[in-house]
């Protein structure tokens, strides 16, 4: 086997175009016409995958920023900023599901979902640039210096910067989308692409503002919802950049740490609607959409491939994902 390093998705889409790669999973902007349409021997099975999320910084060191992140209603404004099924349309050619759970669940794990839950808080999470002005107004953020942004309660001016890794043109995209659409409601932000050692290192020292991120997906929610939430999870070596919002909440760590310690699954249901009682309302995260697993694969040197008709576990090649060895264990060269 050869992985080759490739530095960007521009760089990438060259290489899968022209029939250089067997096997990968990266974003491919209008993939039927750039990729499916180059060989009948390109193909591709995007199945459902996890949550997409803006995050942001709750232990900010800068007063300003501080001061408008941690406060419940200017992450709610936030997200009734966004246009996410433009976001879908544009940044992803509408690869994706409008996600509108304030605590990220989503569409796929609707069944675990307390509706009543998800119905209270859903309009802080769908798009209304109207509603976002009146709630930043009702919360005390003015345009005290008339520059055409609000300013925090206490008559602070702030941009909030916000990053996603660099040649990551989907999170880049949607980045610059939320960017143009926070600036309508009065929110003052520009978006950075960092590296992305750098943008992960900033989430671990919590040296950021806000970050797009995507995460984690599981046989059920807890898998997004530990990775994502779990206050041990915010420091010590090695660990992941999920839960570096820096959020902490005793009851919802002991939701999360009881999660498995039962395998009655109305209990667990039970366990599942407490976890997402606490997350929506307080809107930890900012949800946009739950992705698919890209996936793209060559028929040309190899067979056995998994597919719509062969779906024996998630395709990626990505680390982390297990399973990718018994992929691997079924192809076949073609003879």
């Amino acid at each position: 086997m050869r992985v080759p390093q490739i530095a960007n998705n521009d760089q990438f889409l060259g290489k899968i175009v022209n029939g250089e790669m067997d096997w990968t999973s990266s974003f491919v902007p209008d993939i039927d016409r750039t990729y499916a349409a180059a060989s009948p021997k390109h193909h591709y099975w995007y199945p459902p995958a996890g949550t997409q999320a803006f995050v942001v910084n709750f232990k900010n060191p800068d007063a300003a920023k501080h001061e408008a992140l941690t406060n419940v209603d200017f992450r709610r404004a936030f997200s009734m900023a966004l246009d996410r099924q433009t976001i879908i349309d544009i940044a992803f050619y509408g690869g994706g599901t409008v996600n509108d759970f304030a605590s990220g669940l989503g569409y796929a794990f609707e069944a675990w979902s307390d509706e009543k839950t998800h119905d209270k808080y859903k309009g802080y999470n769908s798009y209304n640039a109207e509603g976002a002005k009146k709630l930043l107004a009702k919360a005390g953020f003015k345009d005290v210096n008339k520059d055409g942004f609000v300013d925090t309660p206490s008559g602070k001016s702030f941009e909030l910067l916000i990053q996603s890794p660099n040649g990551w043109t989907d999170f880049n995209n949607t980045v610059q989308l939320a960017v143009e659409q926070l600036a309508e409601v009065g929110i003052k932000a520009r978006a950075r692409t960092p590296d992305f050692s750098v943008y992960n290192q900033a989430m671990l020292e919590g040296t950021y503002d806000v970050a797009y991120t995507n995460y984690f997906h599981g046989a059920d929610p807890y898998t997004y919802w530990n990775s994502a939430y779990n206050s041990a999870l915010q420091s010590g070596d090695g660990m992941p950049r999920f839960a570096m919002h820096f959020y902490k909440n005793d009851k919802l760590d002991g939701l999360l740490n009881s999660f498995y310690k039962t395998a009655d699954k109305q209990e667990q249901l039970e366990i599942a609607h407490g976890i997402q009682q606490i997350i929506a309302q307080d809107q930890v995260t900012i949800p946009v959409m739950s992705g698919a697993y890209m996936y793209q694969y060559n028929t040309t040197r190899f067979t056995g491939w998994w597919n719509e008709e062969n779906p024996k576990g998630r395709p990626n090649i990505w680390a982390g994902i297990p399973e990718r060895l018994l992929h691997v264990l079924d192809l076949k060269p073609v003879k």
